[in-house]
């Protein structure tokens, strides 16, 4: 995956950061879960998924960190 636009997966990208994903449209960010007893759509990161936020619409869905991913220019993987 070395020269490849969409050469970083998603386990790699820091929280905040923007990137976009093969097969979607739209910008994504990757954010920090909750873990709470209150709120059925928050659960801690498990060690495939990770939690993230697409700008657009402002849904909150869980992706595979083995997805392929775009970094935007001036954005750091970090």
């Amino acid at each position: 995956m070395n020269e490849h636009p969409y050469s970083t997966k998603l386990g790699d990208i820091g929280f905040g950061r923007l990137f976009t994903m093969v097969n979607y449209k739209g910008a994504f960010i990757r954010v920090k879960s909750l873990d709470s007893k209150w709120l059925n759509i928050a659960r801690a990161d498990d060690e495939f998924h990770v939690p993230i936020v697409e700008l657009a619409t402002g849904h909150l869905f869980y992706m595979a960190k083995e997805k392929p991913c775009y970094i935007f220019p001036g954005e750091d993987r970090k």
